[in-house]
């Protein structure tokens, strides 16, 4: 499996993510060859912003509300995710994640902070998804697998 067939799986688990548990969420990737690709559900900035600006402490707790439940099986798997590119990849991710109740999680391959100044600091062209990216690109799969029947 590629390295863009990975990177576009762990965006669409990122998008699912977002979409059926009313989640923000920011996906920066950094490939072998140091290119930059980055998701985010809304705005990338305000979510960073957000990020550098929570000062409550972060972690998983499991509730037994069916809606935690669904939301702490979609996050582990996209964490998941995000781990498998970057190890069988060799890239560098940090994923930003609050959720509907604004709880902050995170998963970093490396270290977070310098993720996040790798980023603030990149200046070429990069290729940058939202969520109408990740479906128009499905849509366009389920579409070229009609037409293969």
């Amino acid at each position: 499996v590629t390295f863009n067939k990975r990177k576009f799986g762990v965006m669409k688990k990122a998008y699912e993510l977002s979409v059926l548990c009313d989640c923000e969420i920011a996906l920066i990737i950094f490939s072998s060859s140091n290119k930059l690709y980055q998701y985010a559900s809304t705005d990338m900035d305000k979510v960073l912003l957000k990020y550098t600006e929570y000062n409550e402490p972060h972690e998983s707790l499991t509730n037994k509300n069916i809606i935690e439940v669904t939301f702490t099986k979609r996050k582990f798997g996209l964490m998941k995710k995000a781990y498998e590119l970057s190890v069988l990849c060799d890239c560098e991710i940090a994923l930003i994640i609050f959720s509907s109740t604004n709880k902050l999680f995170q998963y970093a391959s490396t270290d977070m902070d310098k993720i996040l100044l790798k980023y603030t600091e990149y200046n070429e062209p990069h290729e940058s998804r939202t969520n109408n990216d990740i479906v128009e690109r499905y849509l366009t799969f389920q579409t070229n697998d009609i037409y293969k029947l």
